[in-house]
């Protein structure tokens, strides 16, 4: 395993059962979540580096779910009910 992989969380899809295992219910739980998928995936490049691959694999997805989990529940727009909508102020502004 070359590189532990790359923690992005895909926007339009729906959380699997592993991420809501981990879901959290405040900002503080959100942000200690995603801290803790740090340290998952610093033991999952120490195993990997120790040879123990399946163990590195296990510890990586753990560290994925903890991280999207985390990262849905800090983004904005998990607890809006409408789109965000771009505010055009038109001929209406004022110059500087």
């Amino acid at each position: 395993m070359a590189k532990t992989g790359d923690m992005r969380m895909a926007d339009n899809r729906e959380q699997t059962d592993a991420e809501l295992a981990y879901a959290p219910s405040t900002v503080e739980e959100a942000i200690m979540l995603r801290a803790d998928s740090v340290i998952h995936r610093a033991v999952a490049t120490s195993l990997d580096e120790e040879g123990d691959r399946a163990g590195a694999l296990l510890e990586l997805g753990d560290a994925l779910n903890m991280h999207n989990a985390a990262a849905r529940y800090l983004d904005p727009r998990t607890h809006v009910s409408k789109p965000p909508v771009r505010n055009d102020f038109g001929d209406r502004r004022r110059p500087l």
